[in-house]
């Protein structure tokens, strides 16, 4: 596996040539002894809600067999998927006639790259006196190349390519478990996005035994999943409490008087009775800048919330430990088969709330520094003989010290003393901030607002822990149905599976078996 540095370039090649090796028939068939092979790729498969999509006529696969009365000693097929055939296909969803789109929504192929199913079958007799032959098979498909079978992403776009929408609701309103029906009042839509996928398998062997480790090939690539939470009223209520709790937060003023005064020491002769004056601080929420972008406003992250649109976004490669960068994911590749998100790959740390404490701290604070404005009032500074400060911004731009400040005795402003009154607005700002810090931490007055999003977010996984299984890398095998012996001569390989992804519901797979990015190599039968 070759990975490159973007999406401009293969990030998967895989030779086309001839294997080096050739395999020894002395072991499991005379020497001449010729073979049927075949190999079949299959961007789509498995069962969706009681329908059979490898009976569907719009999800025909790539098959490739080289039979005995091939003229040819290879054979190769290749057969694209069509997005419009595949979105007018219909299913029994909740008793209505629902198309495969509804659930199972595909990206345009301009948006996915290469999508294609790819099936290669060869035999090369050889000479019967060496006893030996060459053989081998390859099925492919997903973002895969249609000339060689090989698994590339050649999108020229900066963002990684998109495969399909897997709608988790509908399927879930067809499940029971630990957590559906409490998620499922929760929310308005659950869904999962795929990014490209490809998976292929090799067989390089005619015998009846194959090693694992050098006469099979199985790989796969995904390149990222999100999940999309649609939940507005539980982010209604979040935007709401994070405003309200700080518009009427509770500030040390006695504290900030005493600072103040710390603060503007070398010119405290001037303010006279200044600091033994009112001192009133006033905190705003400009909601139109809170919720201008999605917090973080730009992926990849964790937790993305958009307070517009009601939804979560959980990009699982980052929520899991990895860093996703917008090329191949590092975390979801590379895995050992049968990798299942959540229990093989689990959530690193405390769990729901690791996610939550991150996404404040990292996320919401940052941007409420533009979004709160601050003003801090002692005394006046407008009026005959006033004697004053006043000291007015965002918060960010008082920890900068560009916040704007007046300061009058007795009518006359004070001017001259800018590195102190940047100082002041520097400290000011970060006494206001802690204070806000304090409000958002976990034992903080906002603790019973963000109990609300833990509990969503703790329904989220417990599905798709107990409930909905996402599996990488997922390889299976198909037994010989003849094995070699005196009195059976016939000798057929297994036929060995791979799929990039399958996701599927523990226990019910009549419900959801979906398998992407699948290719299968075998049987190879004696003719």
């Amino acid at each position: 596996m070759l990975i490159g540095a973007g999406w401009a370039a293969p990030a998967i090649m895989m030779s086309q040539a001839v294997p080096a090796f050739a395999a020894s028939f002395d072991a499991c068939a005379p020497a001449g002894t010729l073979f049927d092979t075949e190999a079949q790729g299959r961007l789509l498969g498995g069962n969706l809600l009681g329908i059979d999509l490898d009976a569907i006529a719009q999800v025909v696969p790539a098959n490739a067999i080289e039979l005995a009365s091939s003229p040819e000693s290879s054979q190769t097929n290749v057969s694209p998927l069509s997005v419009q055939l595949l979105s007018s296909v219909l299913l029994n969803l909740n008793g209505l006639g629902n198309v495969l789109s509804d659930v199972l929504a595909f990206a345009a192929p301009a948006d996915t790259g290469a999508l294609a199913q790819y099936a290669y079958a060869h035999e090369e007799p050889g000479l019967v006196e060496a006893a030996a032959l060459v053989g081998y098979t390859h099925g492919a498909s997903g973002a895969v190349s249609d000339s060689s079978g090989a698994i590339n992403f050649e999108s020229l776009k900066a963002e990684a390519p998109q495969l399909a929408t897997l709608s988790l609701k509908a399927i879930l309103e067809n499940l029971t478990g630990p957590g559906v029906a409490e998620l499922l009042a929760q929310i308005a839509d659950l869904d999962l996005i795929i990014g490209a996928v490809g998976g292929y398998a090799r067989l390089d062997s005619l015998c009846q035994t194959p090693d694992l480790m050098t006469e099979v090939e199985r790989d796969y690539v995904i390149a990222y999943l999100k999940l999309v939470v649609k939940a507005e009223l539980i982010v209604a209520g979040l935007l709401q409490g994070v405003i309200q709790a700080i518009q009427t937060i509770t500030i040390d003023t006695q504290a900030l008087t005493a600072l103040i005064g710390q603060l503007l020491g070398p010119i405290g002769h001037l303010l006279g009775t200044l600091l033994n004056q009112t001192l009133t601080v006033k905190l705003t929420v400009d909601a139109a800048s809170l919720t201008a972008e999605p917090i973080p406003a730009t992926q990849p992250a964790g937790l993305q919330i958009d307070f517009n649109t009601g939804e979560l976004t959980l990009d699982l490669e980052t929520l899991l430990g990895g860093a996703y960068d917008g090329q191949l994911s590092t975390l979801l590749n590379n895995q050992p088969p049968n990798s299942q998100l959540f229990v093989d790959i689990p959530i690193p740390g405390s769990g729901v709330t690791d996610i939550v404490r991150g996404w404040v701290i990292d996320s919401l604070i940052p941007r409420l520094l533009d979004a709160v404005y601050l003003k801090v009032t002692l005394g006046s500074v407008s009026g005959l003989l006033a004697t004053g400060l006043l000291l007015e911004g965002t918060l960010r731009q008082f920890l900068e010290g560009t916040a704007t400040a007046t300061l009058r005795v007795l009518g006359a402003p004070i001017l001259g003393f800018d590195a102190l009154i940047n100082g002041l607005l520097g400290g000011v700002g970060q006494f206001v901030l802690d204070a806000i810090t304090n409000l958002l931490a976990p034992a903080g007055a906002l603790n019973a607002v963000f109990d609300v999003l833990n509990a969503l977010l703790g329904n989220v996984f417990q599905v798709l822990t107990n409930v909905v299984a996402i599996i990488l890398n997922e390889q299976w095998e198909t037994p010989q149905s003849a094995a070699y012996d005196a009195n059976n001569p016939k000798v057929q390989t297994p036929r060995y599976h791979e799929a990039a992804l399958n996701v599927r519901a523990l226990g019910v797979l009549n419900v959801l078996d979906l398998k992407l990015g699948t290719g299968y190599a075998g049987h190879h039968t004696q003719r």
